[in-house]
């Protein structure tokens, strides 16, 4: 539990130094989302690239960690395993947003390289094994997990348009998966999740 935490407190606080760095570089440089009176219903120009400084402050929060004490424990290793797993999915995804913030994908690329991710994440071991109480055999298994992630990609993506609405959505969903975790005593997805849930709630402060 110390554990937690430690990685919830640490990610907050870093996603609260970091956050306004990043949004003053961006006005800096010209980096801006300039509302347009259709799905961006913000009233002026808002600094993009909004997920570095929560990429930053999971790894910073996790980074502390390790040189904690607390990484000594079992559960919390297994957790930072998955975790690796996963990361290249969820950098390729990052990767994504921001060369489509600085430069512009078409849909169909932005589609591709979702693909590619969802694909990454299957074999990090995010999988679907079963609906409704019915085992997917692993032909099933794939498409689903992502068919899945794709659209919950892309269902986050569409309402990025109102101040702060995609990250509550996300920051709600992080929750409810890490205290899934902590009800089944998966210990070590908690631990990969809570630096998240830590880092968007500081993210949401701005």
């Amino acid at each position: 539990m110390y554990a937690l935490l430690f990685l919830a407190l640490a990610s907050f606080l870093l996603s609260l130094l970091l956050t306004p760095l990043c949004r003053n570089l961006c006005r800096r440089w010209g980096l801006l989302d300039p509302p347009d009176s259709g799905r961006k219903l913000h009233k002026e120009a808002l600094p993009r690239v909004g997920g570095v400084p929560i990429m930053c402050a999971y790894l910073g929060a996790v980074g502390l960690f390790l040189l904690s004490p607390l990484s000594t424990q079992g559960n919390a290793e297994a957790g930072f395993q998955w975790a690796w797993k996963v990361l290249p999915a969820a950098v390729l995804v990052l990767v994504l947003g921001l060369v489509d913030d600085l430069r512009g994908l078409t849909p169909w690329q932005k589609l591709a390289g979702q693909f590619v991710a969802a694909s990454a994440a299957f074999y990090a071991g995010v999988r679907i094994t079963a609906i409704a109480g019915f085992s997917l055999d692993l032909w099933l298994s794939l498409p689903a997990t992502i068919v899945w992630l794709v659209c919950c990609c892309n269902a986050l993506n569409l309402i990025d348009g109102v101040d702060g609405l995609a990250t509550g959505a996300g920051w709600f969903a992080t929750v409810t998966i890490a205290l899934g975790a902590l009800l089944q005593d998966n210990l070590a997805l908690a631990v990969a999740t809570v630096p998240l849930a830590g880092a968007l709630l500081g993210f949401l402060r701005y």
